[in-house]
């Protein structure tokens, strides 16, 4: 089970692929339904301040990296899908 007070967790694909893009690097995929994208926060304010930007849509960044990103996490999570 993952400590919420040490990493921030999200199921939102969208979400995960933005915070990758911006630097976060995600520490693990959990394999439930829905697959969960697993956050340190060892980033000091960055990421509640990355994950406020997105909430109030007004992400900004490479959009190309975004998509590539997004592309690479939904694989992901699907190839774990088919593994268990």
């Amino acid at each position: 089970m993952v400590n919420e007070s040490t990493a921030f967790i999200t199921s939102d694909t969208a979400l995960a692929a933005w915070l990758y893009t911006s630097g976060i690097i995600y520490a693990e995929i959990t394999t439930g339904f829905p697959a969960e994208f697993v956050f340190p926060r060892n980033n000091g304010n960055k990421l509640d301040e990355l994950v406020n930007i997105f909430q109030r849509g007004e992400a900004y960044g490479n959009i190309v990296a975004y998509i590539r990103n997004y592309h690479i996490l939904t694989q992901k999570v699907k190839g774990s899908s088919r593994s268990r």
